[in-house]
């Protein structure tokens, strides 16, 4: 086993139009060395951010394998792995930071990013990509795939909500029509607010969530 398939982004749009995507099977399968191992994709979801990329509206190298909602198995791993072990199912934490750091250590490794899982190197539009130990979590028997690659998203709006401080029966707007949005309606009135809004970013509606 020498090769694998997965969706190249040739080359970035110019920011109207989208740019070139390929499917390919002769892709080079990564070979995971120290901390790191290697993931075979089981399911990755496609990100508001995939689209830009696509689009070239944010930034991302030519000849990127995206996606970074992803999870899978363990399929081999680094001479310096602990953490995980050939065969577990995982959901990966994208955004990886050098674990040491001392921004990590205090919750704040969005201040010291290393590597984005299919952004800085490749991810989860391919068979197999490569993910840090300390960001390859081992999930429960019973949870899907699916599930665990919605995971990422879900977690972006409860870090949000988290840090919004919602007061008990506050009436509560949230901006968007995505599933983060969508999912963040149920997190605040989980957290006691009282009338939530979601504002439709796309025709101009809005919904009330009592």
């Amino acid at each position: 086993m020498s090769k694998m398939r997965g969706v190249v982004l040739v080359k970035p749009g110019d920011g109207k139009d989208p740019g070139e995507l390929e499917y390919r099977d002769n892709l080079e399968i990564p070979e995971p060395t120290g901390r790191m191992v290697r993931v075979r994709t089981a399911f990755t979801g496609v990100c508001g951010s995939d689209v830009s990329y696509v689009y070239g509206r944010a930034a991302v190298d030519d000849g990127r394998v995206l996606g970074h909602e992803t999870g899978g198995i363990v399929d081999a791993v680094g001479d310096q792995v602990t953490l995980v072990k050939p065969g577990q199912r995982v959901v990966v934490d994208p955004v990886q930071s050098d674990p040491d750091s001392p921004w990590v250590k205090i919750g704040l490794g969005n201040v010291d990013i290393t590597n984005v899982t299919g952004i800085t190197y490749d991810g989860g539009f391919g068979e197999y990509y490569l993910s840090h130990e300390a960001y390859s979590h081992p999930i429960p028997d019973d949870m899907s795939f699916q599930q665990a690659a919605g995971l990422e998203p879900f977690a972006c709006g409860l870090y949000a909500v988290n840090n919004a401080n919602v007061l008990p029966n506050q009436m509560t707007v949230i901006y968007g029509d995505v599933p983060i949005a969508n999912s963040k309606c149920d997190m605040v009135k989980a957290n006691g607010a009282g009338t939530v809004v979601l504002n439709y970013t796309r025709d101009y509606s809005s919904l009330l969530y009592t």
